[in-house]
C-alpha cells in the first residue's frame, strides 16, 4: 500500500493541479466583453465551421430521431447564426458572400419534404406559424444580406407572397394569433413570424405595422394573470389559455419581442428574471415554472433537473444578450465552457463531444444574436438587479478551498518525508 501511495501521490497532485488550473481558465477566459460588437466573438467562426460540417454530414437527420422538429430547428438556428455573423462583420464582403451561399443551402433544407414533415399543411398559413415564421424570417434575413440588385426575383416574390399570407391570416384570426399545429398556438411562434413582417417592411417599404399592433394589443390584454407574462400555449380561435407562462417558450419569445415593441420586451424580460432566474453557485439558470410552482417536463421543456430547465437555460444566453443583461449572458458563457466540455481542434470548436448539435446551434446563435431590422446593434446594457456574487464567491471560493487542501497535503507529505 505504501509503495502504491508513493507511486501515485505526485501524479495525483499534478493531475489535480492541472484540473484546477483548467477549471479556473475555463471559468474566466471568456467574458461578455468578448462578444460586444464590432465583431462576432473569438470562437464564433470555429463553432460555425463545426456545426456547418456536422449538418452537411447528417446531424439534422440524427437530431430528428429524438426531437420532433429537430431537423428543421437545428438548420433554422444555424442559418440565423450565419445571418447574425454577417451583420456583425459588415465590412467583410467575403464572409458575407460565403454566408449568403450557406443560408441558401439551409433554406433548401427547410423547404424539403423532410423539413416540412412534422407540420400539417392545411392550416391558416401553410404548415403553420412555427414553420412559416422561422422560414420566412430566415428568407428575409438572406435577402437582407444582399444588395437589392443581386436578389433572386423568385425568392423576392416568395418573400412577398409568404409575408402577405401571414399578415392576412393574423388579421382574420379572432385572437390575432395563429396555430403552429391544429388546436395549439404558442405566442413564441407568432412573435417570430411577426418579426418577418417587420423585416419585410424594412426591405420593401410595406406597412404591416397594423398587423403587429393588433397582435400586441390583444396579447397585452391576455397575459398570464399569475405572472403577467406571455402564456405558454393558448387556443387561437377562443383565446383560452392551455398553459400559464413557462420559461422554455418565454426565453425564446423574448429574443424577438424587442423587434416588435422594445418597451414591452424589457418589461417582460425584467419580470422573467424576477420570477424564473435561479442563481446556482455563480451561474444563472432558468426554472421552467415560476417560483412557488412545480411541474413536469415535456417535449417543449425537455427533462427538468429539479425545477431547472436545461433547455430554457441554454436559450437564455440569447435572451440575455439581446435584452442587455450582460451579467446573465457572461455567466452562461462561462457555464457552457465548464460543463459543455468544449473541444477546439484546428479551425473547429464543438461541445458535448459533438453528440448534441442542436445545443451547439443554440450556443452559437445566442452568442451572435442581433436585431435584423433598422438597428443591427445590441440594446445598450440595462440596469438589472444582480443575480450572482460580485466576487464569484462560490466557484472561486471552492477552487481556493481545493488549492489550499492540495497545498496542505503536499506540505504534510514533504514534512513527513523529512
Amino acid at each position: 500500500m505504501r509503495f502504491f501511495e508513493r507511486r501515485l501521490f505526485w501524479p495525483f497532485i499534478a493531475l489535480s493541479c492541472a484540473a484546477l488550473f483548467i477549471l479556473l481558465w475555463q471559468l474566466h477566459h471568456l467574458s461578455a466583453q468578448d462578444y460586444r460588437p464590432p465583431g462576432a466573438g473569438p470562437d464564433v467562426e470555429l463553432q460555425l465551421n463545426w456545426l456547418g460540417q456536422a449538418l452537411h454530414q447528417g446531424a439534422g437527420e440524427s437530431t430528428q430521431d429524438w426531437y420532433p422538429e429537430g431537423y428543421f430547428f437545428t438548420h433554422a438556428i444555424y442559418g440565423s447564426a450565419l445571418v447574425n455573423q454577417a451583420l456583425l462583420h459588415p465590412e467583410d464582403n467575403a464572409l458575407r458572400q460565403r454566408n449568403i451561399q450557406e443560408v441558401a443551402w439551409v433554406l433548401g433544407r427547410l423547404e424539403s419534404a423532410q423539413g416540412r414533415a412534422p407540420f400539417p399543411r392545411q392550416q391558416a398559413v401553410e404548415y403553420g406559424v412555427f414553420y412559416q415564421g422561422w422560414s420566412n424570417r430566415l428568407l428575409g434575413g438572406w435577402l437582407l444580406l444582399q444588395p437589392e440588385t443581386d436578389r433572386d426575383p423568385a425568392r423576392v416574390e416568395q418573400f412577398h407572397r409568404q409575408s402577405a399570407a401571414l399578415a392576412q391570416a393574423f388579421r382574420q384570426s379572432p385572437t390575432h394569433h395563429l396555430e403552429a399545429y391544429p388546436g395549439g398556438s404558442w405566442p413564441v411562434d407568432n412573435v417570430v413570424a411577426l418579426t418577418s413582417l417587420r423585416l419585410h417592411d424594412e426591405l420593401y417599404g410595406t406597412d404591416y405595422a397594423e398587423v403587429v399592433q393588433l397582435w400586441l394589443d390583444y396579447t397585452r390584454a391576455h397575459l398570464d394573470p399569475t405572472t403577467g407574462l406571455l402564456p405558454h400555449r393558448s387556443d387561437a380561435q377562443t383565446g383560452q389559455r392551455h398553459d400559464g407562462a413557462r420559461a422554455s417558450s418565454l426565453v425564446m419569445a423574448l429574443c424577438f419581442l424587442g423587434e416588435l415593441d422594445p418597451d414591452f420586451a424589457h418589461e417582460q424580460y425584467a419580470r422573467l428574471r424576477e420570477l424564473y432566474a435561479q442563481p446556482v453557485l455563480d451561474f444563472v439558470l432558468m426554472r421552467e415554472y415560476p417560483r412557488g410552482v412545480t411541474g413536469s417536463g415535456d417535449v417543449d421543456s425537455g427533462p427538468l433537473l429539479g425545477d431547472i430547465s436545461p433547455v430554457a437555460s441554454g436559450v437564455t444566453l440569447a435572451t440575455a444578450r439581446i435584452n442587455g443583461d450582460e451579467e446573465t449572458f457572461e455567466r452562461l458563457i462561462q457555464l457552457s465552457e465548464v460543463v459543455g466540455l468544449p473541444v477546439t481542434w484546428g479551425d473547429k470548436k464543438w461541445f458535448s463531444l459533438g453528440l448534441l448539435p442542436v445545443g451547439d446551434a443554440f450556443l452559437i446563435w445566442g452568442k451572435t444574436i442581433v436585431p435584423w431590422h433598422t438597428v443591427t446593434q445590441l440594446t445598450p446594457a440595462l440596469e438589472y438587479p444582480r443575480l450572482t456574487s460580485t466576487w464569484y464567491a462560490c466557484t472561486n471560493g471552492l477552487a481556493l478551498f481545493i488549492a489550499v487542501g492540495l497545498g496542505l497535503i503536499v506540505w504534510r507529505k514533504t514534512r513527513a518525508a523529512s
